[in-house]
C-alpha cells in the first residue's frame, strides 16, 4: 500500500509535507545566504513569520507558526487563481 493517499493517517502528504509538522527549525547559514535562502525567509515573513528570522543565525517558527504561514500562503494562492 506504498504511495497511496490515506487521509486518516497520512500526515506527510499534501500540503507542506512532512515539513509542516516540524518543529519549525529553519537552517539559514547567516552570512552566507544566497538570494534565494534571502528570498524564502522574506516569503515567511510577508505571510506572517517575525522578522527576527531575517537575522537570526537559528530561527525557530515552531509548527503552530508554520500551520498559519500555510494557511496564508494557500490564501493568497487561491485569490490568485490557483
Amino acid at each position: 500500500h506504498r504511495n497511496i493517499m490515506n487521509p486518516e493517517s497520512n500526515f506527510a502528504f499534501g500540503e507542506g509535507g512532512a515539513g509542516t509538522w516540524s518543529d519549525g527549525k529553519l537552517t539559514t547559514r547567516i552570512g552566507r545566504n544566497s538570494r534565494v535562502v534571502r528570498f524564502v525567509l522574506e516569503t515567511f515573513v510577508k505571510f506572517g513569520a517575525p522578522e527576527w528570522i531575517l537575522t537570526s543565525g537559528a530561527p525557530h517558527l515552531g509548527t503552530d507558526n508554520l500551520v498559519k504561514l500555510l494557511r496564508e500562503m494557500r490564501r493568497e494562492i487561491r485569490e490568485l487563481g490557483g
